[in-house]
């Protein structure tokens, strides 16, 4: 579960893959029941390894967990998981996502081909309530890690994994409580992100690496609550990520119990642009064809000295700051939307611009990043895309926006909105227009 405090800091849609996560961890380390021998008096670490020994036994189980973010960032993931193994694999959670001011209901499910999303604003977008995610969709992305994770569910083979806390050097026992009429022990300790990397398998430890050593040497800190048969029935992680403290609480639940997770139809499911074939006008029929439409509750833009047409060499020049980049960049062609908001002073701008050569595009889109307000992130779906958000407001507005490329094409999707906080609307225009073009 280290990796959530890496994945927390990505916009909605990472935590979302975060806590799936946590399912992972659910039945990684919560969920087994080893047994030592009987009366026989246990150190702390034997008491971890019994926890953690007979995890190829479980088939299901249920937990709540919340993820909270301090310091830099405020936020409070929180989130009821199911996880069923067999007959084959399904994960579900119903997640609540507060974050600077506003909260957002999220529902996924994931199998072991495919993850399903529902939230109000993609229903909204797409007209149907799940958004359908091939994971083959996410190879080169930075969700590509699921895959390793999802083999280990489906093997069920966690034992390896399940030692991340066993590496800890200092484990002791803190003392016996009850929780909901159970007698427990409390064991708590602490180990670094490198230690505990050295402990898992080979595929796991390639797909984590970068989440895991992004933590560096501070210490991660753990609690348990074990009960009298080796089933640890809570946990809470606190990790140091970029200035931010990172609360990872979950308490389990149900174990070997039926969970009851349905999958959507098809006739109530999207693909996810960009998974399938990509759509699009012909070469000739201009960028405006290309460009991503007025999303709902938005019309094109009749405002003075909004622009929304063609872009020449001129304008190219004028939007880049000057001189004659147009030229230097080997400009092509460019397309610009305003979209404003039928309800509110939200506005949309669809930038679209196409170069002679692919490395024209990419030295183009290397530069706008360099610019773009706040600290860039990878986006997740789009591969070489990059979402940014403002921190600070220009007349009371913020910008959300993701700048992405596509061979010898650069989009940019900006979205100003009067709410500090990530918006999904540019993300999911985004994810259309990549699949545009």
């Amino acid at each position: 579960m280290i990796l959530i405090a890496k994945l927390c800091e990505f916009p909605r849609t990472r935590t979302i893959i975060a806590c799936t996560t946590v399912a992972v961890g659910l039945l990684v380390t919560a969920c087994s029941s080893g047994s030592g021998s009987a009366g026989a008096p246990m150190t702390p670490r034997q008491a971890l390894l019994a926890a953690a020994t007979q995890t190829r036994q479980v088939r299901s189980g249920t937990a709540t967990v919340t993820v909270h973010t301090s310091g830099n960032q405020n936020a409070t993931t929180t989130a009821n998981v199911q996880l069923r193994l067999k007959p084959a694999l399904e994960v579900g959670e119903d997640l609540t996502l507060a974050a600077g001011g506003t909260t957002t209901q999220v529902n996924a499910i994931l199998t072991g081909s495919v993850m399903y999303l529902h939230e109000a604003s993609l229903t909204s977008q797409l007209g149907k309530p799940w958004l359908e995610i091939p994971l083959s969709a996410l190879n080169g992305t930075p969700a590509a890690f699921v895959a390793p994770l999802i083999q280990s569910l489906q093997s069920n083979n966690f034992t390896s994994q399940a030692q991340l806390v066993t590496v800890a050097k200092n484990t002791r026992m803190v003392g016996t409580q009850t929780l909901d009429g159970v007698p427990i022990t409390e064991y708590a300790g602490s180990f670094t992100a490198a230690a505990g990397l050295k402990a898992l398998p080979a595929g796991l430890r390639q797909a984590l690496a970068p989440a895991l050593q992004a933590l560096g040497d501070t210490p991660i800190s753990f609690h348990e609550w074990i009960d009298g048969q080796h089933y640890l029935r809570k946990m809470i992680e606190v990790e140091m990520v970029n200035g931010n403290t990172v609360t990872i609480t979950e308490k389990v639940t149900a174990i070997n119990q039926p969970v009851h997770i349905t999958l959507p139809p098809a006739s109530q499911t999207s693909i996810m642009p960009g998974s399938g074939p990509a759509s699009g006008g012909s070469g000739n029929a201009g960028l405006a064809a290309k460009a991503v439409p007025a999303p709902a509750g938005f019309t094109l833009s009749s405002s003075v000295g909004a622009h929304n047409g063609s872009l020449s060499a001129t304008d190219f020049n004028q939007i880049t700051g000057g001189g004659n980049s147009a030229a230097s960049l080997h400009f092509a062609r460019g397309y610009h939307a305003t979209y404003d908001s039928d309800s509110n002073s939200d506005s949309i701008q669809v930038f679209l611009f196409q170069f002679a050569t692919p490395a024209d595009a990419a030295t183009f889109k290397a530069g706008s990043v360099s610019v773009a307000p706040g600290k860039p992130k990878d986006d997740l779906f789009i591969p070489g895309a990059e979402d940014y958000d403002s921190t600070s407001a220009a007349q009371g507005m913020y910008d959300h926006g993701v700048i992405g490329i596509k061979g010898s094409y650069v989009f940019v999707i900006d979205e100003a909105t009067g709410s500090a906080a990530p918006v999904p609307l540019a993300g999911t225009m985004a994810r259309q227009q990549y699949a545009a073009l």
